[in-house]
């Protein structure tokens, strides 16, 4: 019996523990306890906790703090805590409509109509709900049963519920939930279904397109709907194209009609569109209808809207150049580049002579010349280019936050041998040459892409200017990852020479912020001689470094990549400072490191170091982190101890488990200690704090009581300054 509600009271206090730090839920098992009155089914609880075979999923359970049973349903409270194991649909009865509006219990019926093998079994569900198929249908669960229900049961046993939908099409079409559920039967539905839908709609087709829910019934007779149902739709929506494709509604059913209609009904579209394409294209939600249409359409009628844009002469030019910088108008012209033809796509380029260099520091001309840079011919590729080979535009691109992209966008899509003039003005600028480019925020970025596509040739003097400022770059957040890009992806003697720049200085790159990555990039790909040297460099610091908001990494990299022989002397300082180590923020991790991948003998040391004095502190983060470690990965035996250290006493007078029950982090550590633990040792940690349980609750109203007075006070400041601020407006 101990053991079963120790288990019931250690998962409610867990769970809680995840929402708030007070815990509800313990002082009600702690009152039991305290009673010495264990319920049936606070025991069957308990039981269900401890079983493995348990076919209910553990989140749910957390999910209990925030449930609201409204309807008063037992079985759905049972449902919720776990007592009712194998539960089925021939079990819900009259409590089938609470558990369809409940967000576990519709889930479950959903699960089960979808393996239900029985006609009779899904008949009893709809028996239940069929007087409440509409309030269901606006529910936020319940529609997803009426789906299920539509979706997994015969004609037959549908109709009576279609019918009551098909009777409430005006109020489902307009609200959040029952628009998906109209929407389920026309894509599931019969013909005659759909038919008595259309011509209920038919009456106020444009206002739900417009409508927030209604338009995705529309989308819905678009795409599912015969030609002759959904004709007299198509026919009202060409009536008022202008308003749709302005609508933050509208303009996805005009898309919808492009993309299901008929060839006849794209070209009455896109015959309204280009007569006005100037207006549309730069239209946040038109813009969409117009990419569609270049998706979707035909070659002609692709070719009628980029002729309305770039077809004529000088005027035509200057609109295609306003659209390249519009923030809606750039995405059009990028289709025209995808989707124009050989002659339109050289009009375009036409329109860009002369701003490339504008429009590539500009945040949507930037993109519109890297699709024209990758949608047109060579000849048109060399024309775009020539306009930024002049070393001060190249650089001006390199250093700013859109341009840099097209520069990158260059370097890789042409011939390395066609790059030089990229090299020559980062080699040649008299103000920003290799090493101030390199420790730029967006210079970097081009300088890494120039070594990735260039050929060795062209990137050794940008490689010599780096590797004569490896001890600058280092330590920059920029330039730190261009010399972690040459050590993963140069060559070994361009390696070499980085690690020989860094050899008197590993101790003081190691607490820096930028140089400790760069130090554990050499551990990670350098040779085993580069490792050793660093473990060398380290050795009379790595307590410290441990304690080291960037050392640690470093330790830890270490641990990992270095063979045994040696990390070997690192894992003996650590075991010799365990209890300093553990309780720091950043040595606990390396502690924790060394449990996780360290030898066996190594995790031995580690739980022989915890105890005495140091579990004085066992509900702090780090020890906790630590233990939680030690359950995971250590033996049974090794297990056992901590269980036994904590359940000691510590020369307070209390054991430590007593004090790790009421932090939080603790907590979590307390629920892994007795899933770990075998009987023995699950009664031991109950005994241990079986004659504090009335401290326990002492101390538990009191943090009730603090949190309700606290929360008292937030609200009445709240209403304060909303009354304040109703003043102010006056």
């Amino acid at each position: 019996m101990v053991g079963r509600l120790i288990r019931n009271f250690l998962n409610g206090q867990h769970i809680i523990c995840k929402v708030q730090h007070v815990q509800t839920v313990r002082v009600a098992f702690l009152h039991q306890h305290s009673k010495n009155v264990c319920p049936a089914a606070v025991l069957s609880c308990g039981a269900r906790m401890a079983s493995t075979s348990s076919n209910r999923p553990s989140n749910r359970s957390k999910l209990s703090d925030k449930y609201s049973n409204n309807s008063g349903s037992t079985l759905l409270d049972d449902y919720h805590n776990n007592r009712a194991d194998n539960l089925q649909l021939t079990d819900l009865g009259k409590d089938t409509v609470a558990f369809a509006l409940d967000p576990q219990g519709s889930r479950f019926i959903q699960q089960k109509l979808g393996r239900a093998r029985s006609t009779e079994t899904a008949q009893l569900i709809i028996n239940e709900i069929s007087a409440q198929v509409t309030p269901l249908s606006l529910h936020k669960y319940g529609n997803w049963v009426i789906r299920s229900v539509l979706e997994h049961c015969t004609e037959q046993q549908k109709r009576p519920m279609l019918e009551q939908l098909l009777d409430n099409v005006p109020t489902l079409v307009t609200d959040k939930y029952g628009c998906f559920v109209i929407n389920h039967v026309i894509e599931h539905g019969l013909p005659e279904d759909r038919e008595r839908i259309a011509r209920n709609l038919h009456e106020n087709i444009i206002s739900l397109c417009l409508h927030k829910y209604g338009n995705w019934v529309i989308r819905g007779v678009l795409e599912h709907c015969t030609e002759q149902q959904k004709r007299p739709v198509l026919e009202q929506l060409h009536d008022n194209v202008p308003t749709l494709v302005t609508d933050p509604y509208g303009n996805y059913v005009i898309q919808h009609a492009i993309e299901h209609g008929l060839p006849e009904d794209r070209e009455r579209i896109v015959h309204i569109l280009q007569d006005d394409i100037m207006k549309y294209a730069q239209h946040k939600f038109a813009s969409n209808v117009i990419l569609k249409c270049l998706i979707c359409g035909t070659a002609d009628q692709k070719k009628a809207l980029i002729d309305n844009v770039c077809g004529g002469g000088p005027e035509t030019l200057q609109n295609a150049r306003q659209l390249m910088a519009d923030e809606f108008g750039s995405f059009v012209i990028q289709k025209f580049f995808e989707y124009g033809t050989d002659d339109q796509k050289a009009r375009l380029v036409d329109a860009l002579r002369g701003h490339v260099l504008t429009l590539s520091l500009q945040i949507y001309g930037g993109p519109v010349i890297q699709k024209a840079l990758k949608s047109v011919d060579k000849t048109s590729q060399i024309e775009i280019i020539e306009e930024l080979t002049p070393r001060a535009c190249v650089i001006r691109c390199i250093k700013d936050r859109y341009g840099m992209h097209v520069m990158n966008m260059i370097i890789e899509l042409i011939e390395p041998q066609r790059l030089q003039f990229v090299v020559d003005a980062i080699m040649y600028s008299p103000t920003d040459s290799v090493a101030p480019l390199s420790l730029h925020k967006y210079g970097s970025l081009v300088i890494r892409c120039v070594l990735d596509n260039c050929t060795e040739p062209q990137k050794r003097p940008l490689l010599e200017q780096i590797l004569d400022n490896v001890p600058t770059l280092v330590t920059d957040q920029n330039g730190n990852f261009l010399i972690k890009h040459v050590i993963e992806h140069g060559l070994p003697e361009d390696r070499e020479r980085i690690v020989r720049s860094l050899h008197e200085n590993v101790l003081t790159l190691a607490t820096d912020k930028y140089g400790s990555h760069v130090i554990k990039h050499v551990i990670v790909h350098g040779l085993p001689e580069d490792r050793e040297h660093i473990v060398r460099s380290l050795h009379e610091n790595i307590t410290s470094l441990s304690l080291h908001e960037c050392g640690n990494s470093v330790i830890q990299s270490m641990l990992e990549h270095c063979t045994e022989q040696q990390k070997r002397p690192v894992l003996e300082q650590l075991h010799d400072n365990v209890p300093t180590l553990v309780t720091d923020p950043y040595g606990n991790y390396v502690i924790q490191y060394v449990i996780e991948h360290g030898l066996p003998e190594d995790r031995e040391r580690i739980v022989r170091n915890l105890k005495g004095d140091i579990l004085k502190n066992a509900h702090h983060k780090g020890i906790c982190s630590v233990i939680e470690k030690c359950l995971v990965f250590g033996t049974t035996e090794q297990r056992n101890a901590l269980i036994d250290q904590v359940c000691a006493d510590n020369g307070s007078g209390n054991p430590p488990l007593l004090q790790m029950m009421k932090h939080p982090f603790a907590n979590d550590v307390v629920l892994k200690m007795h899933d770990f633990a075998d009987s023995a040792h699950r009664d031991k940690m109950m005994f241990a704090i079986e004659e504090h349980i009335p401290a326990l609750l002492r101390l538990q109203t009191r943090q009730l009581e603090q949190q309700s007075l606290t929360k008292s006070g937030a609200l009445v400041d709240k209403r304060k300054k909303s009354n304040n601020n109703g003043l102010l407006d006056d």
